[in-house]
């Protein structure tokens, strides 16, 4: 019983451990585009346009 208790105790840290990760990269990715978007909107920067050819 013990050892089964340990077993599920380290899969969960060891998923735990492979999560934080990919979160902390998702997260700064989200934040990072968050910042550029509002900031874009701040100095009210427009929008690049294309040519219409």
């Amino acid at each position: 019983m013990f050892l089964i208790r340990r077993f599920r105790r380290r899969s969960f840290f060891r998923l735990l451990s492979s999560f934080y990760p990919v979160a902390f990269i998702v997260f700064l990715i989200w934040g990072e585009s968050l910042c550029y978007y509002y900031s874009r909107l701040f100095w009210k920067v427009p929008q690049p346009e294309f040519d219409k050819a």
